[in-house]
């Protein structure tokens, strides 16, 4: 009875995508078969990987075996893709025949098929020459202060760096390097004939046109884990959520290729009294009775430092006033948001003998009902 492709990968079925792309690429280096040379029992397994991982890299795919299981690849089955790798069964069974060579011309089509397959693994050379690593994303949390005026903070993560005994080669230093067999030093292999016909990596050598004794420290992966600080440069006026891409702070990729980006989603920190609205700035400013009754000029704080600012007589709570060009930078454009300052009249909590008597002068001299306008009823 065939094995459950998700017990195969070792993933739950609610596995994401990223999650069985993970689950593939540590078992498919572990199982493969320049890792374990004349072993039939790895070679076996490493065809299961590549099978199982062609169904449920692909939604469609991975619908129809959530739905059906092995059945749907079992009908009709004959003519199947062979080899390392790629979907099981033929061209009936539940895969569509346009399935079957998604992506064909060009080899490069996503969606599960032997191209995809390799690439995640060895990088995804297409006629000799290696793909780029894979990205990576990470998130952090800065100040305030740091999108308003830009700053430089560090960002630690763990990722896929070149193998620093075979420099990101595969193969053991020192050890025997040939042309492969299968591909004749292409790094590629066509399939298929006439109108469907096109080229994959060659699964002997994972692309790299050559077969070799492979790397001891990284298994012939190319790559190993390492722990790293980076420094992340923050653009004044970026807002919450935005992206920034590290060029080549991925995982590395064998075999010369490009490393992958490591894209950054920045998060702010809220601020005790500073809130954003776009490029604005909102500040929520206390005033004593007196300094709303009869105006003044009080100290206000801004990203450039305080300054006075005119409190009109008469102000009341909630009223609020605008100190131009005081908010944040705009990240496309030039010059600033502004600062608005809500007023909010805090009254005393405790008061003494003069403060009372002063109260009650205003209070005897005053005619004003600030809730005429009130109806008697709702």
């Amino acid at each position: 009875m065939a094995r459950d492709y998700y017990d195969i990968l070792g993933v739950k079925r609610d596995a994401t995508v990223e999650e069985i792309k993970k689950a593939f690429r540590k078992m498919a280096r572990k199982f493969h078969p320049d890792v374990n040379p004349g072993d039939k029992e790895a070679e076996q397994k490493f065809k299961e990987v590549n099978e199982a991982y062609g169904v449920l890299s692909d939604p469609e795919k991975r619908k129809t075996y959530d739905q059906v299981g092995h059945a749907a690849y079992s009908s009709g089955a004959g003519a199947g893709y062979g080899g390392f790798g790629g979907a099981p069964g033929g061209y009936g069974g539940g895969i569509r025949f346009e399935d079957l060579f998604r992506g064909a011309g060009g080899g490069a089509g996503r969606g599960g098929n032997f191209s995809d397959i390799f690439g995640d693994l060895f990088g995804g050379a297409q006629g000799g020459r290696a793909m780029a690593g894979e990205d990576l994303r990470a998130e952090i949390t800065v100040d305030l202060a740091d999108v308003v005026h830009g700053a430089t903070v560090p960002i630690e993560l763990t990722r896929d760096v070149a193998c620093t005994t075979c420099q990101g080669s595969g193969f053991r230093p020192g050890g025997t390097q040939r042309t492969c067999q299968q591909c004749r030093g292409k790094g590629k292999i066509n399939m298929g004939s006439g109108f469907f016909a096109f080229s994959q990596a060659c699964p002997e050598c994972g692309g790299t046109g050559r077969t070799g004794d492979p790397c001891l420290t990284c298994a012939g992966s190319g790559t190993q884990r390492a722990r790293e600080t980076l420094r992340v440069k923050i653009p004044a006026g970026l807002r919450d959520g935005g992206t920034i891409r590290l060029g080549g702070k991925g995982n590395a990729a064998i075999d010369g290729g490009e490393p992958g980006d490591l894209y950054v989603q920045v998060r702010i920190r809220p601020h005790p009294h500073f809130r954003r609205e776009g490029d604005d700035l909102l500040l929520t400013l206390p005033v004593t009775p007196a300094e709303a009754a009869l105006g003044a000029k009080v100290e206000v704080p801004t990203p450039d430092g305080t300054v006075r600012m005119k409190i009109p007589a008469g102000s009341s709570s909630g009223q609020k006033l605008r100190l131009g060009g005081k908010g944040v930078p705009r990240l496309r454009g030039t010059g600033r948001g502004d600062l608005y300052v809500e007023l909010q009249v805090v009254l005393p909590k405790t008061l003494n003998d003069a403060q009372r008597k002063a109260y009650e002068a205003l209070a005897e001299a005053s005619d004003e009902n600030p809730r005429q306008n009130l109806p008697q009823q709702l």
